[in-house]
C-alpha cells in the first residue's frame, strides 16, 4: 500500500523557515516524532471519545494499524506526516454521503457478504441497477490532527529554538 500525503494548511512563513538549512535535520526529526506522538495521543483521545455512551458515528478506524499508519519524513526544512491508510484524506476533510455504483448486479456484484449482529454473517443481495445504488453514509470531519499540532507546538517550538541557538552559537564570526 502506497503513503498518502497530508495536505496541510499553509501559514505564515517566519524567518526562521525562509533561511536555508537553519534548523538541522536532527532537530526537526526530533520535532516530528514530537508531533508524530501528540498523533497518537490524539487518536487515542478521540477512541476515548467513541467509546463513550453517546457513540458518535463515523468515528476513526479502531485498530492498531491505523494509529501506526502515521510517519513523518524531514524534507528540506519542513516536516512532512504522511500515512498508509487509504481513507485518511477523507477522515481529515470528510466526506459527504455517496453513492456505490460498484455495488449493484449492474456492476457485475449479485450478493454481498456483511457482518450482522453478534458476529453473524448476513448476505445481502444488492440493488439491480446503479442509479438504485446503497449509499456510503461518508465521512464525519475529523480535527485529530489540528488537535495534535497544538498540542505539540510548544514542545516543538523549545527544541527547535534550543537547536537554532546551538547552530548559531557553533558559528565562528569573521
Amino acid at each position: 500500500m502506497g503513503l498518502f500525503r497530508i495536505k496541510v494548511r499553509r501559514h505564515s512563513r517566519s524567518w526562521i523557515s525562509e533561511k536555508d538549512h537553519l534548523i538541522s535535520p536532527q532537530v526537526l526529526e526530533l520535532a516530528g516524532k514530537i508531533l508524530l506522538s501528540a498523533i497518537r495521543q490524539e487518536i487515542d483521545r478521540e477512541w476515548a471519545l467513541e467509546a463513550a455512551p453517546s457513540k458518535r458515528k463515523g468515528g476513526l478506524p479502531r485498530t492498531i494499524r491505523f494509529k501506526r499508519s502515521f510517519r513523518c519524513r524531514v524534507v528540506g526544512q519542513e516536516i512532512e506526516i504522511l500515512s498508509s491508510w487509504p481513507t485518511v484524506q477523507a477522515l481529515i476533510d470528510g466526506k459527504d454521503p455517496y453513492p456505490m455504483t460498484w455495488l449493484t448486479q449492474q456492476a457485475g456484484v449479485k450478493v454481498v457478504p456483511m457482518e450482522g449482529e453478534n458476529e453473524e454473517v448476513v448476505f445481502r443481495t444488492t440493488p439491480k441497477f446503479k442509479f438504485k445504488a446503497w449509499k456510503h453514509p461518508g465521512f464525519r470531519q475529523h480535527l485529530f490532527l489540528d488537535r495534535a499540532f497544538t498540542r505539540a507546538k510548544p514542545q516543538m517550538e523549545r527544541i527547535v529554538g534550543a537547536g537554532i541557538l546551538r547552530m548559531l552559537s557553533s558559528l565562528h564570526p569573521v
